[in-house]
């Protein structure tokens, strides 16, 4: 947390805690006993941006020249004094500057703020001022930056996953046109710079899980095409280390399905939907993979519709998938949301996509808010 004393200027802060009183020296001169101490009020608290705030302050009545601390107390709780974070306000005060500016602050959080003051033997608290940081959406635009340089069609690459806040695509095997399925870029956001990595070394795969687990790719599991219209499911689980830009082979997995569903972390752990179809005739199995034990499990079935291409997203340790489309003897396009708590290892629906019903919706989340269409 950044602190500046401004003149003439407002900022609000908040910072943990300041005691309710400090100890009386034994010797204190009578003359101190009777001093009057001044009021202090918190005029305003005005939040700038989204982590900073100006708080203003007065002093009146009483004696102000009898005063040798005055600190302002800010918390998170509704209970701020001077055992927490404090901002010396006397050497600003003594130089009649009554404003404090207060950057770093968290975003979407209440902030509770309180004035200390003493002298050398009474103190006193000012009443406590509140104020809500909020996070506010800058821009609302997009920014075209480089294309992928593979000399592939870019419509391959459609398989992505997060590592060291760079981007990874992995080309997308088409059946027809016996292509794709290994070739792998990198994405630097910083320098708006693609590299090219190692193939994926795995299968060449139709429908394969590809997330990212704890800072790390993964990539597996899927079908292979063994004769024309006909697959084989594969259980095998590849992790990429971007250090040494190399691929190494994990624990397979319990699935034996053909199709990936969706697939989300959290709380570093990965969650993939499985099905042999996408139709009523088979279940939404749910499975969960351990990077640190290098381990499989299963969970809760997904207890809705039999989707394909629905878009999954995290917020807050809960995870969400929208959308898609399901088969019932003819394609049924869909605008469900779910939600499932990995606590209780359970699905509940939530208030539909407002959109039209619709398959491969693609989105993210920013700020703890979902971006889809």
């Amino acid at each position: 947390m950044n602190v500046k004393i401004l003149p003439g200027c407002c900022w609000m802060l908040l910072m943990a805690g300041c005691a309710l009183s400090d100890p009386v020296p034994d010797d204190i001169p009578p003359s101190y006993m009777q001093d009057v101490l001044p009021v202090i009020t918190i005029d305003t608290a005005v939040v700038e941006d989204d982590k900073s705030v100006s708080i203003t302050y007065s002093v009146t009545g009483g004696n102000p020249e009898v005063l040798t601390t005055l600190r302002l107390c800010l918390s998170l709780n509704q209970n701020p004094d001077t055992t927490g974070q404090t901002v010396d306000l006397y050497p600003s005060f003594q130089q009649n500057v009554f404003t404090v500016n207060i950057q770093s602050l968290l975003r979407d959080k209440n902030y509770y703020t309180s004035i200390f003051a003493a002298n050398k033997a009474k103190s006193v608290y000012s009443e406590i001022k509140s104020f809500y940081v909020k996070s506010i959406e800058k821009n609302d635009s997009w920014e075209l930056v480089s294309s992928i340089p593979s000399a592939s069609s870019p419509f391959l690459f459609k398989h992505v996953f997060v590592s060291n806040h760079k981007a990874y695509f992995v080309s997308h095997f088409v059946d027809w046109l016996n292509a794709g399925g290994r070739e792998m870029w990198e994405y630097d956001p910083a320098s708006d710079r693609w590299s090219r990595k190692a193939d994926f070394p795995g299968t060449v795969r139709d429908n394969p899980c590809v997330l990212s687990i704890n800072g790390r790719g993964y990539m597996g599991l899927g079908c292979e095409m063994v004769g024309l219209g006909t697959y084989a499911p594969l259980s095998d689980w590849w992790m990429y280390d971007p250090d040494k830009d190399q691929w190494i082979e994990k624990a397979y997995s319990l699935a034996d399905e053909y199709f990936t569903i969706a697939a989300f972390e959290i709380d570093n752990v990965g969650y993939i939907m499985k099905s042999h179809e996408y139709t009523s005739l088979y279940p939404t199995n749910v499975y969960v993979y351990d990077p640190q034990r290098n381990h499989w499990g299963k969970k809760a079935g997904f207890p809705g519709p039999k989707l394909v291409d629905t878009h999954p997203f995290v917020i807050n340790g809960r995870a969400f998938i929208v959308g898609g489309e399901y088969w019932e003897g003819n394609s049924i396009l869909n605008k469900c949301l779910w939600e499932y708590d990995p606590v209780a290892d359970h699905w509940t629906p939530k208030s539909e996509f407002p959109g039209s019903a619709r398959r491969q919706l693609q989105g993210f989340v920013v700020h703890d808010k979902a971006y889809v269409g």
